[in-house]
């Protein structure tokens, strides 16, 4: 069949026609399933139009996703054999169908103009209707209906390359969607039962092990359940996904690890007659600029230093990076691990404060990328993340700390 002219103008049949990519992939017109797909290209070039933009995919793209191994003259020919070896599958739904598998010279494309139905459009679709909608019960109902379709893309390809560009595509959708869902439940909007909550965020950190967001939601849940085996366990996961990609837990997801875990049992001080030492500041309600930073040094360095070795560079660029806070009126409320927090506006607050932060972050990446204090060479470079807003500024336990949207915005930008 190749690339025969198609009467643009034939009459379609009135059933409608029915793609499935979420899955297997099948084409069904009324009982009739498209087929036999005689070649895998065949099958592979109709699965690569229908998950392209408006069904429609250039020639040069088909050959080089589909036949990478062969050169230009050998995949041009490939494809026009696998576009006829398509229509002929086609075929079994007719001719209307077959004929609407169109080419030219630059494109190959679907006709959309009679009844069709592509479940990933659908799906794509429920998802950003179900974003749109206030939150509350109905957007609640309507993300966990969207979602409750979780089929892989293009299942029946897990090899193909050319399939995870989409497939991640997909993923990126729901795992925004899931993330609005919990959110929209931790803040009380739609189904905010604890069970809910935690179902909820278990299922965002299931798709995305590395969200810290999902699990510092989770351990404050635990937490707050007792179920403190739990919050360990979270922590855990996170943390072991994180390495796997060569990351390390930010501060944040390890001040909330703290922040969760039962405190330690503490004696009472002897009665000596002195009274206790006045707190310095006070709790109060404060526009602040939060910084939050990490050291990273190239794959394999802490395998390559001596442990000494490595606390001497980590030490001293987190003293250099300190140095440059503390300089611009900053305070640093928590150092963990090959990180930092600080705050700018309290306790003491400045017209320019947002600004001292960024200079701040400037000067620490300009330091540490330099050398800095380091007394070990080691290229290292610096990952920081700033934002600004109101935020409740006082003790947290034995410690000075800010709490608010802004703390975990400046945390999920570094």
């Amino acid at each position: 069949m190749g690339d025969r002219a198609v009467n643009e103008t034939k009459p379609l049949s009135d059933s409608r026609l029915r793609i499935t990519i979420l899955g297997p992939f099948t084409i069904r017109l009324g009982e009739r399933t498209a087929g036999p797909w005689y070649r895998p290209p065949a099958k592979r070039l109709c699965e690569l139009v229908m998950v392209s933009p408006e069904l429609r995919v250039g020639r040069e793209v088909a050959q080089e996703l589909l036949f990478a191994g062969l050169g230009p003259a050998a995949s041009a020919k490939a494809l026009s054999r696998a576009l006829s070896l398509a229509r002929d599958a086609l075929s079994a739904l007719g001719e209307e169908v077959a004929g609407r598998l169109r080419a030219d010279r630059a494109h190959i494309w679907f006709s959309a103009e009679a009844p069709l139905e592509v479940d990933l459009i659908a799906h794509q679709e429920a998802l950003r209707l179900a974003l749109a909608m206030e939150p509350g019960g109905l957007r609640d109902a309507a993300l966990s209906l969207a979602l409750s379709n979780d089929r892989v893309l293009l299942e029946d390809e897990p090899y193909a390359d050319w399939a995870l560009r989409p497939r991640e595509t997909v993923e990126l959708v729901r795992q925004r969607a899931r993330l609005e869902l919990a959110r929209d439940r931790a803040r009380g909007r739609g189904r905010s039962t604890p069970e809910a909550v935690i179902e909820a965020w278990e299922a965002c950190l299931a798709h995305d092990p590395t969200s810290e967001e999902a699990a510092s939601s989770l351990m404050r849940v635990y937490s707050a359940q007792g179920q403190h085996p739990a919050v360990s366990v979270t922590y855990e996961r996170c943390r072991a996904a994180l390495e796997a990609f060569g990351l390390r837990a930010s501060p944040a997801l390890d001040e909330a690890q703290r922040a969760t875990m039962p405190p330690a049992p503490k004696l009472a001080p002897a009665d000596d007659g002195h009274r206790p030492r006045p707190r310095p500041f006070e709790d109060e309600r404060r526009l602040a600029s939060v910084l939050f930073a990490e050291v990273s040094g190239p794959v394999g360095m802490g395998r390559r230093l001596d442990p000494e070795e490595l606390r001497q560079v980590i030490g001293g660029a987190l003293t250099a990076m300190i140095a440059e806070v503390e300089g611009l009126g900053g305070t640093v409320t928590a150092v963990s691990g090959a990180g930092l927090v600080a705050i700018f506006g309290a306790p003491e607050a400045h017209e320019d404060d947002p600004e001292r932060a960024v200079r701040a972050g400037g000067r620490m990446l300009s330091v540490v990328g330099a050398g800095g204090n380091t007394p070990v060479p080691a290229a290292l470079s610096v990952r920081a993340g700033i934002e600004t807003g109101p935020a409740m500024i006082g003790y947290l336990g034995a410690g000075y700390g800010a709490v608010g949207e802004v703390v975990g915005a400046a945390a999920s930008l570094q």
